[in-house]
């Protein structure tokens, strides 16, 4: 319920009479009613004409149209909220106020505005007036005992400055009086007190839905214009393959961006991990030295080392990405190490086979360990807050990273073996593969734990696939297949959008440039690694385009 004025706006607004008479339907154009109406049109114009300092031509507006923007007595409102002239405020609230004055809202309006009168008379040390607003007003409203004895307390407060913090209120020289006014707009109905910037917050809702329905957007600076609807067509996403790194001489299982955008690291079954310069789209260290297949490896936060684990009982081996030298060789894990990840203060994670999670710091030592399911993949959110871990039997498992305990936070179990998981640059989203008769990707919001999305479509029954977030505000969903396609879905929408070609056999990965929405690359058990943009004149427009 809004506190409402019983009486017509339109008696408030009255200038023309002429104008009310051939303005008070809705818009018609060729001869079809429209949502729109008249009335309602002008009076956001006006408020957006006051918005941009345009005041002169908004009264104009009003005058001619005959309406204006607001009933005097919401400008006076308005004004004595602002100034801080309260008398006039509470004086003025049964012209827009509902008949039941004992009713829950005109009590919180009511608390609101004697709360910032008491706060001000504090501020200006009158205790003494403070004092009478906080036991004949605030008090017989009976409004919130809790906020009551809160309010109280601050009679204590030795300085403005402790008022202001102990109260979280800025003073009356500050926003609080805005932020008063905005917190009462809430209990009075639009129709007589138009919300603030309205039209500016419209036309951001119709670029946003437009942006929603634009199944290839793929820009964080979009050239919108309010002149014409927006539209992206396929040319601007990357479904071409513009280079294919060949120098592994087995499957090619995963690959990882730097963070910095410039060098992808590709991990194999040749016992190789080969960094590649993506700017001259070579090779630029091939990192040798493990006794077995490589299935994962990780970019420190700075990119400066490199962490790869593989099949066999060996451990983790740190590499220096400058020199392509190990710095150590970590041999705690007594079975393959499926995952390894780094946290953005430098320690990292790695999990494996023998059900065992650590926590390492990067001289080597162990700081902790989770112990239980054999662990099959990892992921942390952006924060490092948060860990995630997959097991063997299903379950997707969550971990406190700050307070670190052994209990896990929650766990999910799917409906199939979890193969691989994401997790979104907000943190907000797991990307969860499903292997065997599923098929399937599921994408979960991880702070409700429920299923948003699933995406179907690509083959993966037998092996490990690895999917990704990617695009522009990771506005797609990417997965390789056992079939040799890219599948590409919208997030949102969930349609599947491209079935992309070229790799000769299972795409094992896939993952997406963090700093060019234009580029993402596939590794594949064809033995290469294979780079993807857009044709070559919109990959260069793309470039312009990119923060």
């Amino acid at each position: 319920m809004k506190l409402t004025n019983g009486e017509s706006v339109a008696n408030h607004n009255g200038v023309n009479g002429a104008s009310h008479a051939t303005g008070s339907t809705s818009l018609d154009v060729d001869g079809q009613q429209e949502l729109i109406k008249p009335q309602e049109l002008v009076r956001v114009m006006v408020q957006s004409m006051h918005d941009l300092g345009y005041h002169d031509s908004a009264t104009a507006l009003e005058a001619e149209s005959g309406y204006r923007l607001e009933p005097s007595f919401i400008t006076q409102f308005r004004e004595g909220v602002l100034n801080g002239d309260w008398n006039v405020v509470e004086e003025l609230l049964p012209l827009f106020g509902p008949d039941d004055e004992e009713g829950k809202e005109v009590l919180e309006v009511k608390f609101l505005i004697r709360q910032q009168k008491y706060l001000e008379f504090l501020e200006a040390k009158n205790t003494r007036k403070a004092l009478v607003v906080l036991r004949n007003e605030l008090t017989p409203l009976n409004y919130s005992s809790e906020r009551l004895h809160m309010l109280s307390s601050l009679m204590m407060c030795s300085s403005v400055d402790e008022l202001r913090r102990r109260s979280n209120w800025d003073g009356s020289g500050g926003t609080s009086r805005k932020k008063l006014l905005t917190d009462l707009q809430k209990f009075i109905s639009p129709s007589i007190m138009v919300p603030e910037r309205r039209l500016e917050t419209l036309l951001k809702q119709a670029v946003t839905l437009q942006l929603m329905g634009c199944l290839y957007h793929n820009s964080h600076d979009p050239a919108i214009t309010l002149y014409a609807d927006h539209i992206c067509d396929r040319t601007q996403f990357p479904c071409v393959t513009t280079k294919i790194l060949e120098g592994h001489t087995d499957e090619v299982w995963y690959v990882a961006f730097s963070n910095n955008g410039q060098y992808v690291a590709s991990v194999s079954k040749d016992k190789t991990c080969i960094i590649w310069n993506l700017e001259e789209m070579r090779q630029y260290r091939k990192l040798e030295g493990h006794l077995d297949k490589i299935t994962f490896c990780a970019w420190s936060p700075n990119d400066s080392m490199l962490l790869t684990c593989g099949e066999s009982k060996e451990g983790l081996r740190l590499w220096n990405v400058a020199t392509g030298a190990v710095v150590k060789h970590l041999k705690k894990h007594q079975d393959q190490i499926s995952s390894c990840l780094w946290l953005p203060d430098g320690k990292f994670i790695s999990g494996g086979m023998d059900k065992n999670i650590f926590l390492w710091r990067d001289e080597g030592a162990v700081l902790h360990t989770w112990s239980g399911d054999r662990v099959s993949g990892l992921a942390i959110s952006k924060d490092g807050s948060k860990l995630y871990a997959l097991s063997e039997d299903q379950w997707l498992r969550a971990y406190d990273l700050v307070n670190t305990s052994s209990s896990e936070l929650w766990h999910i179990k799917e409906t199939a073996p979890i193969t691989s998981i994401a997790i979104s640059y907000d943190s907000r989203y797991a990307l969860l593969n499903l292997g065997k008769k599923a098929r399937e990707l599921h994408l979960y919001d991880v702070e409700e734990r429920t299923l948003v999305h699933t995406y179907v479509g690509q083959l993966q029954n037998e092996f490990i696939i690895r999917s990704c977030f990617g695009g522009a505000n990771e506005a797609f969903i990417v997965s390789g297949s056992e079939d040799k396609l890219i599948y590409v879905w919208h997030r949102d929408h969930g349609t599947l959008m491209e079935a992309l070609e070229g790799h000769t056999a299972t795409v094992n990965s896939v993952g997406w440039n963090p700093v060019n929405p234009y580029m993402f690359a596939s590794a594949s058990d064809d033995k290469t690694v294979r780079i993807w943009g857009v044709p070559p004149r919109e990959q260069e427009k793309g470039k312009m385009r990119m923060p």
